[in-house]
This record gives C-alpha cells, sequence and structure tokens, in this order.
C-alpha cells in the first residue's frame, strides 16, 4: 500500500479569482431567450484594486475592485458614467466581525 502524499493547494491568480466571480455574476438567459453578453476584460487592462480608505474615483484605470459594503451606490454610478467596469469584493464563508452581515 503507498502513502499519500498531501495535497497541494495552489493559490489563484487575481485574474483567476476574479474570472470566476465572472462567471458566477453572469446573468441566466430564460428559455427561448438570446444569451446576454459577458464582459471579458481585455489582457492589457489597468485595475485600480482598493479596498479600504475613502474610494479615490480619480485613478485612471480601466477597472475598479471595490469593497461590496462601504462603495456606495452613487460612486458605482460615478464610474459607470465614466466608462469604467466595477467589480465587488465580498468575502464569502469567512467570519468578519465588523461587516455588516456578520451575524
Amino acid at each position: 500500500m503507498h502513502e499519500r502524499s498531501p495535497r497541494r493547494r495552489r493559490p489563484v491568480g487575481r485574474l483567476g479569482a476574479l474570472g470566476a466571480l465572472a462567471v458566477l455574476a453572469a446573468p441566466v438567459s430564460g428559455c427561448g431567450a438570446a444569451a446576454p453578453t459577458r464582459w471579458v476584460p481585455p489582457a492589457q487592462v489597468s485595475w485600480q484594486w482598493q479596498l479600504s480608505g475613502d474610494l479615490d474615483l480619480t485613478v485612471p484605470a480601466d477597472v475598479y475592485d471595490v469593497d461590496l459594503f462601504t462603495t456606495t451606490e452613487r460612486q458605482v454610478a460615478q464610474l459607470h458614467a465614466a466608462g469604467r467596469k466595477v467589480i465587488c469584493y465580498v468575502s464569502a464563508g469567512s467570519y468578519e466581525p465588523d461587516r455588516p452581515d456578520s451575524a
């Protein structure tokens, strides 16, 4: 009998995780409906990943990755109006006691 070596976990890269989020967030079309188009970030897209502090809307990035709970609808609308894509970060499966969904 062979002894199994422990399984190594490979960390998911930033783009891999974001790609998974894009797939999970994609809308599902109903029977007979045309499939919605899904935005896929191009290879040379610029990113602003800001999860804390006052959101700086002046960074000339194509995509903003922002915190789901601290970013306002108005800020998202401002980014969209400026032609930016917005991704909201949310931690699923972990406990963060200071979050509004911690209960």
